[in-house]
C-alpha cells in the first residue's frame, strides 16, 4: 500500500506520514525528471500523476497556503515543464507566486525563485514580454539587496540579456553582456567557467548582429582557454572549435572553417564513435562547408552517410532523417 493510500484510509496518521509524503514528492519529482531526461515519457507521466495525488493529500491536511504545499506545487510544475506541458506549469507557477507574494512578501528568496521559474516557463512558450517584466523585477531586487557585483545579480543580468536576445533586442542584450563579462572577469578571472560562458554569450550576440570580427576574437579566446585548461580532445574544447568554425563560415572564410570542421569530425569519431549524434552533426556541418565551396561530390558523400545513419538510428520519419533527406536533395539539385 502506498503512502497516499494509507493516508486516505487512516487520517489520524497524517502528522507522521505527511513528513514521509513530503520526502516522497521530492523523490518522485527527481525520478520523473530522470525519466524525462532519458525520454521515457510514459514513466514520467505516471510519476507526475502520483505527485498530484500526494500534493492533494498535503493540501487537504495542511491547507493550500502551507509553505510545504506551495513547494510541492513547484515540484509538480517542474515535472510539467520537463514534459513540455507549459500551460499546466505556468498555472501552477502563477498560483505559487501569488501565494508566496501574499504570505512571504515580494522580496523573499522563495518568492524571487518562483518568479525566476515562472519567467523560464514564459520564455519556453515565447511569452518574452512577460518574461522580460519578471526578469527586470528580479534584477532590480537583487541589485538592491546584494549590490551590482554580486554573483546572483550578475546571473539575473544574464537571464535578462537572454530574454532580450530572444526578442531580437540585440543592442540591449549586448550592453548587458559586455557588463556581465567585465564583472565576471574582475571577480573570477578570465579562466573561470562563468567568465567563459559570458564570453560565449557575448559572441553569440555579436554574431546575431553580424559583428563577426568581434565574435571571432572572442571565440578564438574561448578556444585557447579551453585548450589550455582541458586539452584538445575535451568535449568543451571541441564545441568551442565548432563555434569558431561557425563564425568562420558566417564570414565566408570557408577554408578556415573546413580545416576546423575536419578536425572536429576526427575528434568526435575518436571520442564517441561514427554513429554518435554529435559525430553525425559534425559530418553535417562539414558537408555544409563543402557545399558552400561548391565541393558537391564531397558534400554528397557525407550527406548519403548521414542519411543512412539517421535512418538506421532514428527511423525514416524522424525529423533528423527528414532533414538529412532535404540536405541531400539540396546537394543533388545544386
Amino acid at each position: 500500500m502506498t503512502t497516499e493510500d494509507t493516508l486516505l484510509r487512516h487520517p489520524e496518521m497524517n502528522a507522521e506520514n505527511l513528513a514521509e509524503s513530503k520526502y516522497n514528492i521530492q523523490n518522485v519529482a527527481n525520478q520523473a525528471t530522470m525519466y524525462c531526461n532519458i525520454e521515457n515519457w510514459e514513466e514520467a507521466e505516471s510519476l507526475k500523476n502520483r505527485i498530484k495525488r500526494l500534493l492533494e493529500l498535503r493540501a487537504t491536511a495542511f491547507g493550500g497556503e502551507h509553505p510545504d504545499t506551495i513547494r510541492e506545487m513547484e515540484n509538480l510544475a517542474s515535472v510539467y515543464s520537463n514534459l513540455g506541458k507549459w500551460t499546466e506549469a505556468e498555472g501552477l507557477q502563477i498560483e505559487a507566486l501569488e501565494l508566496y507574494d501574499r504570505i512571504l512578501g515580494r522580496e523573499h528568496p522563495n518568492t524571487i525563485q518562483t518568479m525566476k521559474n515562472l519567467a523560464s516557463v514564459y520564455s519556453a512558450q515565447e511569452k518574452f514580454m512577460d518574461a522580460e517584466k519578471l526578469q527586470i523585477q528580479i534584477l532590480e531586487m537583487y541589485t538592491r539587496h546584494f549590490g551590482r557585483d554580486h554573483p546572483e545579480t550578475i546571473r539575473a543580468m544574464s537571464n535578462l540579456a537572454s530574454v532580450y536576445s530572444a526578442q531580437g533586442k540585440f543592442m540591449d542584450a549586448e550592453k548587458l553582456q559586455i557588463q556581465i563579462l567585465e564583472m565576471w572577469t574582475r571577480l573570477l578571472g578570465q579562466d573561470h567557467s562563468d567568465t567563459i560562458r559570458a564570453m560565449s554569450n557575448l559572441a553569440s550576440v555579436y554574431s546575431a548582429q553580424g559583428e563577426f570580427m568581434d565574435a571571432e576574437q572572442l571565440q578564438i579566446q574561448i578556444l585557447e582557454i579551453h585548450t589550455r585548461l582541458l586539452g584538445r580532445e575535451h568535449p568543451d574544447t571541441i564545441r568551442a572549435m565548432t563555434d569558431l568554425a561557425s563564425v568562420y563560415s558566417a564570414q565566408g572564410e570557408f577554408t578556415d572553417a573546413e580545416k576546423l570542421q575536419i578536425q572536429i569530425l576526427k575528434l568526435w569519431i575518436r571520442l564517441l564513435g561514427r554513429e554518435h549524434p554529435d559525430t553525425i552533426r559534425a559530418m553535417s556541418s562539414l558537408a555544409s562547408v563543402y557545399s558552400a565551396q561548391e565541393k558537391f561530390m564531397d558534400a554528397e558523400q557525407l550527406q548519403i552517410q548521414i542519411l543512412e545513419m539517421w535512418t538506421r538510428l532514428s527511423g525514416q520519419e524522424h525529423p533528423y532523417t527528414l532533414q538529412a533527406m532535404s540536405n541531400l536533395a539540396s546537394v543533388y539539385s545544386a
